[in-house]
């Protein structure tokens, strides 16, 4: 089971969003089989709840916060589990020349003269787009 920083410190909140969303991403994933209870006092330093006023709430407002809190995690991981159940586990690698191109040449081929038609057996015809030669030298 892995193990997640139990806090974070430093900065603002929008600075540390990142870490604490994967602090809450942690806490999720370890408790996904269970009902579990996040508190935004456990998420946030003490600093952070007395500058966006989380600490001002009354037991009442903040209890309705945490409940939020836990029914958005839930519904986040649940839409984290479906889409990773959806993704295909093929390769991520694509070619830029897609589909491939793949077919024999129809009769004989007597190299590259600038300007080479290519008449394939599946039907296709191509052209050579570029006449260059690369000579090198050897003394």
């Amino acid at each position: 089971m892995g193990q997640c920083a139990s806090k974070i410190s430093g900065g603002s909140y929008e600075g540390n969003f990142s870490l604490y969303f994967f602090a809450l991403v942690c806490v999720i994933s370890v408790a996904q089989t269970t009902d579990f209870a996040l508190m935004i006092e456990q998420l946030m330093t003490p600093q952070e709840l007395k500058e966006s006023g989380v600490s001002r709430l009354t037991d009442t407002q903040r209890h309705a916060l945490n409940v939020w809190l836990n029914r958005y995690s839930k519904s986040l991981l649940q839409l984290a589990n479906r889409s990773a159940a959806e993704e295909p586990t093929q390769s991520t690698v694509r070619s830029k020349c897609s589909p491939a191109v793949e077919s024999t040449l129809a009769g004989n081929f007597n190299g590259w003269s600038g300007d080479t038609i290519f008449k394939l057996d599946n039907g296709q015809i191509w052209e050579q787009a570029e006449y260059a030669y690369t000579y090198s030298y050897s003394y």
